[in-house]
């Protein structure tokens, strides 16, 4: 991180999330295509995770199967230095441990200041990340997961909310609404709802298998290739 060019490319691509961030960034492109197709390899709590470098988004790797879900616990990363700290920071579950804004703010700082941020940014990028992993944006509700694909434009988000049982389908084009798809409940039910924001007719698609768990993120990952495909 002492690069400041990969710096600022890894703040962009691996927190989308942290919107006070993804605001800087969108009137400040970061040089992205030097990094695109990238690849490490890092070992953590055990688990030997594969970080996937794209152009605008980051993908986590366990094996073959992609990481979906935050599953490090912080105290896992909070001693590391501050290269693997800030690598592995995107898939820390913070909704599980006692770990809030006023104790992991002092350590974003501490590892920010050994980066190749000028220090009259750390405070700031500090608290926008914070925000954004942390606080949920101070939103009431956030997103059980999120997952990224992207175009060579633009980044395109599905982000999956529990409680709804709905797949939000995003992208940061402000003129491109989200359109959202309704979860099969049950073993019988098995179609799905499509619906576009502000539009209530539904349509129904053909009748599919259930998903759940690694299968819901498969069919989430299916929904967004299928979406991006229909504005290229």
């Amino acid at each position: 991180m002492k690069d400041k060019d990969f710096l600022f490319y890894w703040l962009y691509a691996a927190f989308p999330s942290c919107l006070g961030i993804q605001r800087y960034f969108s009137a400040n492109p970061p040089c992205t295509h030097r990094h695109q197709q990238a690849q490490y390899n890092v070992v953590a709590a055990g688990k030997k995770i594969t970080i996937w470098m794209y152009r605008h988004h980051i993908e986590y790797r366990i094996g073959e199967r992609a990481l979906y879900q935050p599953c490090l616990s912080y105290d896992v990363v909070k001693e590391l230095d501050s290269d693997m700290y800030l690598l592995l920071l995107p898939i820390v579950d913070m909704a599980t441990c006692d770990y809030r804004s006023e104790r992991v703010l002092p350590d974003l700082k501490r590892h920010l200041s050994e980066t190749a941020l000028p220090a009259a940014h750390v405070e700031e990028v500090a608290y926008d990340i914070c925000c954004g992993l942390v606080d949920g944006n101070g939103a009431e509700d956030e997103p059980l997961w999120m997952i990224w694909d992207e175009t060579e434009e633009r980044r395109y988000g599905a982000f999956w909310w529990q409680d709804a049982q709905e797949l939000q389908l995003f992208t940061e084009d402000e003129d491109i609404p989200s359109e959202y798809i309704t979860a099969p409940q049950g073993e019988e039910s098995c179609s799905c709802a499509r619906t576009q924001e502000g539009n209530g007719q539904p349509e129904q698609p053909a009748p599919g298998t259930c998903v759940e768990d690694e299968a819901l993120y498969d069919w989430a990952k299916k929904k967004l290739s299928e979406w991006i495909l229909t504005f290229v």
